[in-house]
């Protein structure tokens, strides 16, 4: 996996706060703890020493994450009668973002505002989303443009 350079100069170890250096494939400490990279996301919280209501939650948003999208479309549609798409694209506006931002996502679920904040800030933009879940960071791996997705 390729980062871009404004990526490896941001990144840091969330236990310490010192800067992680990207070495085979693993973000490597300066003390040489390793976080892995899973489908080419960093994994910089670790499942196996989350506890409690962290890691209660992080098991349910990780098996929910292929639906979350889906379920919160069809019940903006249902309950509200709202079309979802309109409304994120509506929310994102009202940021005014400028090209060239940079931007970082937090908690961003399966990063169904992702499409429109690249198509706020351009195509070479400095963009990234930090979530507990690994599974709702895989969704946002294959999140779209928002002309490809129906809702």
């Amino acid at each position: 996996m390729e980062y871009p350079s404004w990526f490896l100069e941001i990144v840091q170890c969330p236990e310490e706060g010192s800067p992680l250096r990207f070495v085979d494939n693993v973000f490597v400490r300066p003390d040489g703890k390793k976080y892995p990279v899973v489908d080419g996301i960093p994994c910089l919280v670790f499942p196996e020493t989350s506890s409690g209501e962290n890691a209660k939650w992080q098991k349910f948003y990780d098996a929910f994450a292929p639906l979350y999208d889906w379920n919160e479309r069809l019940g903006a549609r249902l309950l509200a009668g709202i079309s979802l798409r309109a409304e994120q694209k509506r929310m994102i506006s009202l940021l005014e973002l400028k090209r060239g931002a940079r931007v970082l996502e937090v908690s961003p679920g399966p990063c169904v505002f992702q499409p429109y904040i690249r198509e706020s800030i351009g195509s070479d933009n400095e963009f990234a989303a930090l979530d507990l879940s690994l599974g709702m960071l895989k969704q946002c791996r294959r999140r779209k443009t928002p002309d490809s997705e129906s809702g």
